[in-house]
């Protein structure tokens, strides 16, 4: 059998390892060298990202035990709507499917965005650094 008729589905699983084993390596290599900051900026955006996903755990076993896990209306339940959902995301959204006991929690314990728990965290966080 001649090589060169060999079919490409012969060929493919040899170019993926040439790619893993000798020019992925050395792409990455240059990428890091020349993102340090990039690198340091998204493990920082991780950490606070998995720390907010904390937070937002504890507000939503809060707010399921004050309501007695009455999260979602009616016609949240009739569309399938996971009641965590509405702890991140849209307000507009959150509002239109939570029920009744969940928006008078809200009133007391407003909901907390991404955002809005990044720019706490960044505070904090340089408020840390130059103590």
């Amino acid at each position: 059998m001649n090589v060169e008729t060999w079919p490409a589905w012969f060929w493919m699983p040899l170019a993926v390892v040439l790619w893993t084993i000798v020019i992925a390596p050395a792409a990455v290599r240059r990428f890091r060298t020349m993102s340090l900051h990039f690198d340091l900026a998204l493990a920082a955006w991780r950490e606070c990202r998995a720390d907010y996903e904390l937070v937002l755990y504890a507000r939503y076993e809060a707010a399921a035990d004050a309501t007695n896990d009455r999260l979602v209306n009616a016609r949240g339940r009739r569309a399938g709507i996971d009641p965590v959902s509405l702890f991140m995301g849209n307000e507009r959204r959150a509002r239109a499917y939570a029920s009744p006991e969940l928006i008078e929690w809200w009133e007391t314990h407003p909901r907390l965005t991404f955002a809005a728990y990044e720019r706490q965290w960044i505070a904090q966080h340089e408020a840390e650094a130059y103590a």
